[in-house]
């Protein structure tokens, strides 16, 4: 099976195709009776290795070992201080990584095409 175009849309076409092992040939099985349901706040999201609406913070592991703060839309590093705009937290729902100061998710500008 193959997701047409390799588009990870609503309601894109499922095709048979040639086994070449990328992406949209990949699937995952979970048994009905297996599904525990999406982890909830505080639970681990397995897939993606973080905790549901727990906070933390992005330290550079340069040698002045800086967190991630959001300013202005933008990212930069600051020495750590007790602005929300250092933390961050994993929403389940979207399945992204969101400032706690924002509610906005990271994005890449162009889908990081640029």
């Amino acid at each position: 099976m193959d997701v047409s175009g390799a588009k990870d849309t609503e309601n894109q076409n499922i095709l048979i195709w040639g086994k070449h092992g990328k992406t949209n040939q990949q699937w995952d099985l979970v048994y009905a009776d297996e599904w525990k349901g999406d982890p909830v706040k505080g639970e681990l999201n397995e897939e993606f290795g973080l905790y549901v609406e727990r906070p933390f913070h992005i330290v550079s592991q340069l040698p002045g070992n800086r967190y991630l703060d959001l300013v202005s839309n933008n990212f930069v590093i600051k020495t750590p201080n007790s602005f929300k705009t250092q933390i961050w937290y994993f929403d389940q729902k979207s399945l992204t990584i969101k400032s706690k100061s924002a509610n906005k998710s990271f994005d890449i500008k162009n889908s990081g095409k640029t």
